[in-house]
């Protein structure tokens, strides 16, 4: 049985006795059981809205754009999430040791409302910089011609 209780910390790092009561009760009900105990903070992941928008509006338009451009792969919507991946949430670390760079590609399930406004307009920029390609912003009213 896995138990969330989402509580406020104030400002002194304290959260109400009514949810010390809450987390109480979760442990009692695990008692004589090995639990894991996890703190994360709360961040609000991308909407529904947005995971809409950027698999019905921008994934298409940039599928397109790419197989446009030669790149036939595009005709996979994976592989088009694949190529933004790769050219819009790369990551580098640096080995503080070696000066060594290593890359990682992100997820984009992961990331808060905000990140992934980021991302649209990094992906809007990245297409019209190498694709001449326009992306709209949600809820932006585009005519599509054929």
């Amino acid at each position: 049985m896995k138990t969330q209780i989402f509580a406020d910390v104030s400002s002194q790092g304290t959260i109400t006795d009514f949810k010390k009561k809450e987390i109480g009760k979760a442990i009692k009900e695990n008692a004589g059981k090995r639990i894991i105990f996890t703190i994360e903070r709360k961040y609000n992941k991308r909407s529904t809205n947005q995971n809409s928008f950027f698999h019905g509006v921008i994934l298409p338009i940039l599928s397109q754009a790419l197989i446009e451009a030669g790149y036939n792969e595009a005709n996979s919507m994976e592989w088009t999430k694949d190529f933004v991946k790769y050219h819009c949430l790369i990551k580098e670390y640096v080995n503080k040791k070696t000066g060594e760079v290593t890359k990682s590609i992100g997820n984009t399930s992961g990331l808060t409302t905000t990140e992934f406004m980021e991302l649209i307009a990094t992906i809007q920029q990245w297409a019209m910089e190498n694709l001449n390609c326009y992306l709209p912003d949600p809820n932006e009213q585009i005519k599509i011609t054929y």
